[in-house]
């Protein structure tokens, strides 16, 4: 198997020509000029089998012991290489990186070596860019906002106004007229009487009560969640926090138990900020998180830009269909507003500040207010986080302003979402750190190495006034980018392959989406930027949204045959990936490879092992499971040889 895969990995493809893909999505026929090859071989003899290996806090290096145990399971099974997959490798270099973190990673690298396995380290994050911005947090992607204040009456400082009216009956205490248990002003209410129950008994000091979440059985829905839900109106652009309050008896916060969240969400489930127990998690580590108890603790979540969304929902409840005993009450929800935070102040994100009367006067920093500064490096946490609930900036007056008592102030400015972070495109220090992490991979891991290539998930792109300066959408953006930075990593790791995630290229998944997050100008054609000698690593897995009485796509990233077929009639070679924590490595094998069938191009499969939670016994892993490894290998191997069998319909961009 080694043998055959080895030659497989080092094959060398045709030459570049040219031509016209015409791609039919969903009834929607776009053309796009692609630099592509000739049609791709056939799957090769034996596939090459790769795998996850994760670590993605900031904070952590490798448990050397655990990886030791993982590498010998793999190269027994069959592996070939493992993908470090960890956000580290993005601040190689930086002062801020953990000292024995290197003497980590090449012990790695040494086990490595010993069991056979080729290391394939990721590069170029520029989707969850947390790892970069952890060396220098002028690289994130920042979005534009605004915010609308009012001067003090006594001119010293501007005063937030806020953009939300109060929570309808925020502590439960009042119950509809109609059937029991049932919580006026709320416009959803799941399972009341059956899993949610108005309780008078249990309240917060001056709540008055609060809404009890419990599993009593009997209950006849198809689903068993027990979720609020209330919408309320926006007025105006800005911040938008709620917080309520929770107690907890005997609740299951393991990964079968009870799921609790809070969320403020822009319609359904599209989520502008989460909440999740996850300090009370930590708090009842000692059970696994069953048999919680926790007495009334602060949720907190805040919509740092609500953007022209003139109405949000407030969800609070249980997401899971659970059944387990133990018992959770919610109280005290609010809304309310915050002022400035996450500021980002550099080339392509100017801060204006201006009257907000007819007047429109533009006013001057350091004559009319006091500098507001940008967001200190400081602030991004261990894992190169921005913080979700960022400390207002004060906007302090001096003598010599302008401004008058009462006059409202609009102040335009860029800022940086919490949570996950996405790397600019086009500034300086962008480019910088092109060259600068190739050059320190290559040093690393060596000349004509294999990389991944991780431009997945790009939730802010295309934003800042230099990115839209250089083109006018985010897919010629990305386009642009990721062909530049093919040649910046060619000329300085002279890497032997390289594969790159699809996601953001693939027009069955996000490379097809007129918005996507914080991309609201559309990604598609974004595959017109790929070079023709990458691989892709399709994770567009399962076929769950595939139409096959119209030959469409209807949920994107479900569509893993239409998504084959597109990359491999742009000449483009593949690996599958799979797995995702579905419990069952050969099915997931065996539905990767039945969805396969009849593709050219295929080199192997990578076995995918992030889920949520870490590694049991091995948190420093930061994540993944592993527990299958074994069985996708050995399904991967005896059913991919059925790959040339049933060549079938050739779905997709034809």
């Amino acid at each position: 198997l080694k043998s055959h895969t080895m030659v497989a990995l080092l094959c060398v493809y045709g030459l570049l020509v040219g031509c016209l893909a015409t791609v039919q999505v969903a009834g929607l026929q776009e053309q796009h000029t692609v630099a592509t090859r000739p049609p791709p071989p056939p799957p090769v003899a034996s596939p090459a089998l790769y795998f996850l290996l994760m670590n993605q806090q900031m904070n952590n290096v490798y448990n050397v012991t655990a990886v030791r145990a993982v590498f010998t399971r793999a190269a027994a099974a069959g592996y070939t290489g493992v993908v470090l997959y960890d956000h580290n490798l993005e601040a190689l270099g930086s002062p801020w990186l953990r000292d024995d973190y290197l003497p980590s990673l090449h012990e790695v690298m040494g086990v490595a070596a010993q069991h056979g396995l080729e290391v394939i380290p990721q590069v170029y994050s520029f989707g969850h860019s947390e790892g970069m911005v952890f060396s220098d947090i002028n690289l994130a992607e920042p979005t534009a906002t605004s915010r609308l204040f009012r001067v003090s009456a006594d001119r010293s400082k501007l005063e937030i106004v806020v953009s939300t009216p109060p929570l309808s009956n925020g502590n439960f205490t009042t119950h509809s007229s109609g059937p029991p248990n049932r919580v006026a002003g709320w416009d959803l209410q799941e399972s009341p009487g059956l899993r949610t129950f108005i309780d008078l008994s249990v309240a917060r000091a001056g709540s008055g009560g609060s809404v009890r979440i419990e599993s009593t059985g009997g209950d006849s829905n198809m689903s068993k969640q027990a979720r609020l839900m209330q919408t309320f109106p926006v007025v105006r652009r800005g911040t938008v926090t709620a917080e309520c309050w929770i107690r907890g008896e005997n609740l299951d916060l393991g990964q079968t138990g009870v799921d609790l969240r809070m969320q403020l969400n822009f319609d359904g489930m599209n989520n502008c900020a989460r909440w999740e127990p996850a300090s009370l998690k930590r708090a009842c580590k000692a059970t696994g998180g069953a048999n919680c108890t926790f007495s009334w603790t602060r949720a907190r979540v805040v919509c740092m830009d609500v953007g022209n969304h003139s109405s949000l929902e407030l969800w609070v409840g249980d997401w899971a269909n659970s059944t387990v005993s133990g018992r959770v009450w919610f109280t005290g929800c609010s809304l309310g507003s915050n002022g400035m935070g996450n500021i980002l102040r550099r080339d392509g994100a100017p801060l204006i500040v201006k009257s907000g009367a007819s007047t429109g006067t533009v006013y001057q920093e350091g004559i009319d207010f006091d500098p507001i500064p940008s967001t200190p490096q400081s602030a991004v946490n261990a894992s190169g986080d921005f913080p979700s609930d960022p400390v207002d900036v004060e906007v302090t007056l001096p003598p010599s302003t302008r401004m008058v008592a009462g006059e409202p102030i609009e102040i335009e400015y860029y800022f940086v979402p919490g949570g996950q972070v996405t790397a600019c495109l086009t500034s300086s220090p962008s480019e910088r750190y092109l060259v600068s992490s190739a050059q320190k991979h290559a040093e690393v891991f060596g000349q004509g190495s294999q990389y991944l290539v991780r431009y997945d998930e790009l939730e802010q792109m295309h934003s800042c006034e230099l990115c839209r300066a250089r083109a006018t959408t985010a897919g010629k953006l990305l386009a642009w980018h990721v062909n530049h930075s093919a040649e910046v990593l060619q000329a300085n790791a002279r890497p032997k392959r390289v594969m790159v995630w699809q996601d953001m290229f693939d027009p069955y998944a996000n490379g097809n989406l007129t918005e996507y997050r914080g991309n609201t100008d559309g990604i598609t054609g974004a595959w017109s930027g790929l070079p023709p000698s990458w691989v892709i690593a399709n994770w567009n897995h399962q076929n769950t949204g595939y139409n096959a009485t119209d030959n469409t796509c209807s949920i994107m990233g479900r569509c893993m045959t239409k998504s084959l077929r597109f990359f491999e009639s742009l000449g483009f070679s593949q690996f599958m990936c799979g797995y995702y924590g579905s419990g069952n490595g050969t099915q997931s094998a065996i539905d990767g490879i039945t969805a396969a069938k009849g593709v050219n191009g295929l080199l192997g499969m990578i076995y995918g092992s992030w889920a949520s939670g870490p590694v049991p016994g091995d948190p420093d892993l930061g994540g993944g499971d592993y527990s299958q490894l074994e069985e996708y290998a050995k399904a991967a191997q005896t059913y991919w040889p059925t790959l040339n069998k049933g060549q079938g319909t050739k779905e997709g961009a034809r």
